[in-house]
């Protein structure tokens, strides 16, 4: 309800509409001057399937939340996922630790310190990234120029999910969330490609939260973002439990 949405959510939602206005005016003069050019072409794929979280309480039906975990205790080969934020819940780190134990290459891309939009959630992440990676996870940040917003996964290189689902507890147990699952190589391959675009942008994280390449824990961060998060980090247990 209106009621229930908060200034920082409206700030947030305002800033990501502002970042799309720009992609827009960037791309406006290309499009004025060539009105008739040739849209990419598109083609049809194997299947698609919706999934969404019903109306009423969250938890009373099946939603988007298991859907996705079914998906991740089915891989067989591989696990690529992109996403904002990384906070896993016990029933995604059990699916993830039951993918690695299956001998599943999972792969974890989402936003550093630098590119983050949400200092408060990045502060309960970073204290739970090395057990991540020692948990066997690939696990990325990205340190592009804007923040990283794409949700999607891929499983076995060959089913594509392209989500509204973040993976943290308000995504599994409060927000309404959508996927549409994409049944067909073709794509999967493609958002693959774009899932690259953004790791050439990023550095891997070691078993000790170290980006690999770097001499600083927190490339391209300001001191007084660093200072922010040094206050936020003893409250990390109580910030999760708000999420």
């Amino acid at each position: 309800s209106q009621a229930a949405v908060t200034k920082r959510r409206k700030a947030a939602a305002a800033k990501a509409l502002d970042s799309h206005l720009g992609w827009f005016q960037a791309r406006e003069p290309a499009l004025r001057a060539a009105p008739n050019a040739a849209l990419p072409l598109l083609h049809e794929v194997e299947g698609v399937t919706l999934l969404f979280d019903p109306p009423g309480r969250k938890g009373e039906a099946p939603g988007v939340a298991e859907a996705l975990l079914e998906l991740l205790r089915s891989a067989q080969r591989s696990v690529v996922i992109e996403t904002p934020y990384l906070i896993p819940t016990r029933g995604l780190a059990e699916a993830l630790a039951g993918a690695i134990h299956r001998g599943v290459a999972v792969r974890i891309l989402t936003n550093s310190l630098a590119t983050t939009d949400h200092i408060w959630v990045q502060a309960v992440y970073i204290g739970e990234r090395q057990q991540l990676v020692r948990l066997g996870i690939e696990l990325w940040e990205y340190m592009g120029k804007e923040s990283l917003h794409t949700k999607a996964v891929v499983i076995d290189d060959e089913l594509a999910v392209v989500t509204s689902f973040n993976l943290d507890p308000r995504s599994e147990r409060l927000n309404t969330e959508l996927a549409v699952l994409v049944h067909d190589r073709g794509f999967a391959a493609e958002l693959l490609a774009a899932m690259a675009t953004h790791l050439a942008s990023s550095a891997r994280i070691d078993a000790e939260g170290m980006p690999v390449g770097y001499s600083e824990r927190y490339p391209g961060v300001s001191c007084a973002q660093i200072w922010k998060l040094r206050l936020l980090s003893p409250l990390a247990w109580l910030i999760r439990g708000q999420l």
